[in-house]
């Protein structure tokens, strides 16, 4: 398993972007994922390539423009999709270029108007067109990605009303058909989602049916609300995680998105702890 922490994790801690890989690569982490929702990826980008290189350190790219409505027209009939798009094709792919991260990590689009609603509250209309709007969408991507040799993974988002549920991201996915698009889960946002609320279905069954290609692991208090804790230290089941990693054979990365540089550490300990109780235990280990 290969550990990353994320540059959300100086959102309180406020660390100035010159110093974030020197401080992950002291604490034992394998690279960094920058966000561009804490860093101007893009401005810095060969400074980070530097620090990485010196570090012997690797790189994702998490691209978060605002919520990504893609395709989706309101009544002054903005394309959401073209600016999504835009942005992501002048500033994310430039810093790709540079970084040559691992994977590259997005968002599915919702309406529009959906700050204003419920989660999950779609009828089958919407659903279904709003999953014909990411699919065109993210297939006009196909072609940067191939050119880049970037894989971009899927996030699973808890809060929408569209993407909080894994299959509708896995749909999609199997929809554009492509090695260069995969699944991103993340075991916090499934675990305060509606999906899981209403089904409770494991999350290490999610896994060996969705075997997504990136992960990332953070925790949240029990309901729907996206605090990203301590790995461990909320509602999701840290054992069941692990068993779900080990069912598909997982070996890459790995990504703590805490809040602050302390609590990624702590969940980096949590996670390690855990790790090795559970194979030590596979093993026919008794552990006291």
């Amino acid at each position: 398993m290969i550990l990353y922490l994320s540059t959300s994790a100086s959102v309180l801690n406020r660390i100035p972007h010159e110093d974030f890989v020197p401080f992950a690569g002291d604490a034992g982490f394998k690279g960094v994922e920058f966000s561009f929702s804490q860093y101007d990826v893009d401005l810095f980008a060969e400074l980070f390539k530097e620090q990485l290189s010196k570090y012997g350190m690797g790189s994702t790219l998490h691209f978060f423009h605002g919520k990504s409505r893609i395709g989706l027209m309101d009544c002054t009939n903005r394309d959401y999709a073209g600016e999504y798009l835009s942005v992501m094709r002048r500033r994310a792919f430039p810093a790709a270029k540079i970084l040559n991260p691992a994977v590259f990590i997005i968002h599915p689009g919702e309406r529009p108007d959906s700050g204003e609603k419920k989660q999950g509250h779609l009828s089958a209309n919407e659903r279904e067109r709003l999953l014909e709007l990411n699919i065109s969408a993210f297939r006009s991507i196909i072609p940067d990605l191939e050119e880049l040799n970037l894989t971009a993974c899927l996030e699973n988002m808890p809060g929408w009303d569209f993407g909080n549920d894994p299959f509708d991201v896995d749909r999609i996915i199997r929809e554009i058909d492509s090695p260069f698009f995969r699944m991103c889960m993340d075991v916090g946002h499934y675990a305060v989602s509606e999906y899981f609320n209403e089904t409770k279905k494991p999350v290490s069954e999610i896994i060996r049916e969705l075997r997504p290609n990136h992960f990332h692991a953070v925790d949240n208090p029990p309901g729907m609300k996206d605090r990203h804790f301590v790995l461990g230290e909320g509602c999701l089941d840290l054992e069941d995680f692990i068993e779900g990693l080990n069912s598909i054979n997982y070996d890459r990365i790995i990504t703590f998105e805490q809040r602050t540089v302390e609590d990624g550490l702590k969940s980096k300990e949590n996670f390690e702890k855990m790790f090795s109780i559970e194979n030590r235990v596979s093993a026919g280990e008794h552990i006291a």
